[in-house]
């Protein structure tokens, strides 16, 4: 199965846009002293009048004890240990990251679901509704655990669109890369060009640390937000919508 993805990034969203003194304004919006804001299924940032907000839904996928829930914390700017408990049920956290697109800011909310194993394997409802309209697939394995990776192929072909249509984007994140890593980057460096898919690499686990600052955090949720755009605009050039 050809699972190659036809979305790549091309740098239209602005890169250091975050460290001008209007990016810097509207990430103050989804911060407080402690860091970056997590916000409830009833709570929304203050946004500014006429911005407009995209919502898409992300699934991360991936055995049990990789750092599913870490990746997330990670991207939402909070504080996570990696731990080995399988999650119960399904979690979804909404981050919220503001963007500037050529010259117009968009506020994307990424729904970022994720589910545990056992929860998957017992309820079917559970693993229909993390599959349906997924935007964007997340498939996360751990550079300390080799069968993580080579699991990867295995989750991509289970998860595969059928309808084509209305295909989902991926990525691939590898946890706890560092001096205990077993996945070889001419691993790495394979599986990309097998599959056609990016890999990104998170460190060990933070001792102690807060979140990532919005620096050290931005260009993964750049890439992210400019891979989910760069899907919509395709899917509306290839089927002639108009919007």
């Amino acid at each position: 199965m050809d699972t190659k993805s036809d979305v790549k990034t091309t740098a239209v969203i602005q890169r250091d846009w975050h460290s001008t003194p209007e990016g810097d304004d509207f990430f103050k919006k989804f911060s407080s002293p402690a860091g970056r804001r997590l916000y409830g299924v009833l709570e929304r940032p203050v946004i500014f009048d006429g911005i407009e907000e995209v919502t898409y839904k992300v699934l991360f996928i991936g055995k049990c004890g990789v750092g599913k829930s870490h990746t997330i914390s990670h991207l939402a700017g909070l504080y996570c240990g990696y731990t080995k408990t399988d999650t119960i049920g399904i979690e979804v956290t909404d981050v919220y990251w503001p963007v500037k697109i050529w010259d117009k800011v968009i506020i994307f909310k990424l729904q970022c679901w994720e589910a545990g194993e056992s929860s998957m394997k017992k309820y079917n409802h559970i693993v229909e509704s993390c599959q349906d309209k997924v935007d964007l697939r997340v498939f996360v394995f751990s550079y300390t655990d080799t069968s993580s990776f080579t699991d990867l192929p295995a989750y991509i072909s289970s998860t595969s669109d059928k309808d084509m249509s209305q295909v989902a984007a991926s990525i691939v994140i590898g946890t706890r890369n560092g001096s205990k890593a077993v996945v070889s980057p001419s691993e790495i460096k394979n599986f990309k060009m097998s599959y056609g898919i990016e890999v990104y690499s998170l460190p060990q686990a933070y001792s102690g640390k807060m979140a990532e600052s919005i620096p050290e955090i931005h260009p993964l949720m750049n890439d992210i937000c400019e891979i989910l755009w760069l899907r919509d605009q395709h899917y509306i050039m290839n089927n002639s919508v108009t919007v």
